[in-house]
């Protein structure tokens, strides 16, 4: 997508948001009473695969707000496990996105689906500014200061707040039509079992490989089995924008890359792979292109006591998911072993 200058006035401010997420390299701060749980669950994928330590969100947390399903528990709890420090102001109104104190967009739309909107979306209709440089640093100043005032929020008071209520939260629809977009039809909500973060079970000689290696290849193979008619079967179910902690089976947690294309049965890319082992591709044929987004040597990486995970739980496995706390936990000691 091509970015948007400095001054742009924005219909819907979706793409926008997410690539000053992906070029975050010190801090994000996010501005929204209301977010979905969709929306939630991408923010914390692509904050976890940026450089950016400093991760808040300025929120309006009440009973009434999750009753009426509009301020998603689970994304708040999503968002805390991810290690995101969040905090609440009961007059809170203001939708903000401010990256690295140089870049930010404000405008009218919550951290929602409709909010944020899309070309295939039937949003709301919205209006966004690209901030100027000089203009993110009064943004800045004025939501640190909110920051400073507001009352910082875990899980205790998150939970405390009841989940979305039938009969509750004005379900009735408001007077006139959708205005500024055509009609589209609205993607389902995503699947609330799937994090989005796997940890992926390295094997053989890839060990010795150290961080120069993460970072030139471009993609990594999972086991196949072939059934009627030659079908391969045990297809990776990665998605595009996932994230994977790489586990050097019996070492150590050295990378993580990010899902550009989810797997396809590539069985030749395989046996063609100079450092593949002969016969490889007779098993490992599913092929997933990724890019790197932190690695380490093998040697300093993180072990997977360190980031929660039972070493018993990866036994003979090509790959399980991870809960956004045990990625975060991958992800921090990497981060300080990167310096």
């Amino acid at each position: 997508m091509r970015r948007a200058a400095r001054g742009s006035v924005l219909e819907w401010s979706r793409d926008e948001i997410y690539a000053g997420l992906d070029r975050a390299a010190k801090e994000i701060v996010i501005v929204s009473p209301f977010i979905s749980a969709e929306i939630g669950l991408e923010v914390a994928q692509r904050a976890g695969a940026s450089k950016a330590r400093s991760l808040r969100l300025l929120t309006c947390l009440s009973p009434a707000a999750t009753a009426a399903g509009v301020l998603d528990r689970e994304a708040l709890l999503g968002l805390l496990r991810a290690d995101w420090e969040l905090r609440s102001a009961r007059n809170l109104h203001a939708k903000a996105a401010l990256v690295d104190r140089e870049w930010g967009v404000i405008g009218s739309g919550n951290l929602t689906v409709r909010g944020l909107g899309g070309e295939e979306i039937r949003a709301n209709a919205e209006l966004g500014v690209v901030l100027s440089r000089e203009q993110v640093g009064v943004a800045g100043r004025i939501v640190s200061r909110w920051w400073k005032e507001a009352e910082p929020i875990g899980q205790e008071e998150i939970e405390s707040c009841p989940p979305p209520q039938r009969g509750r939260g004005g379900r009735r629809s408001a007077i006139g039509p959708d205005v500024g977009r055509k009609p589209a039809s609205v993607p389902k909500r995503a699947d609330r079992e799937r994090t989005g973060f796997w940890l992926k079970m390295i094997y053989d000689r890839e060990e010795r490989r150290g961080p120069e290696w993460w970072n030139s290849h471009e993609w990594l193979s999972d086991r196949h089995l072939l059934r009627n008619g030659n079908r391969p079967i045990l297809q990776p179910s990665y998605q595009q924008g996932d994230l994977l902690v790489l586990y050097v089976v019996g070492r150590g947690c050295p990378a993580i890359v990010e899902v550009t294309r989810p797997a396809e049965y590539e069985p030749e890319r395989v046996r063609d792979d100079p450092d593949a082992q002969a016969g490889d591709w007779k098993r490992w044929g599913w092929v997933t292109e990724v890019r790197c987004r932190h690695s380490v040597p093998v040697e300093e990486a993180p072990t997977l006591g360190e980031i929660g995970v039972e070493s018993a739980s990866v036994k003979r496995r090509g790959r399980i998911q991870l809960q956004p706390d045990q990625f975060s936990r991958a992800r921090s000691a990497l981060l300080r072993i990167q310096g």
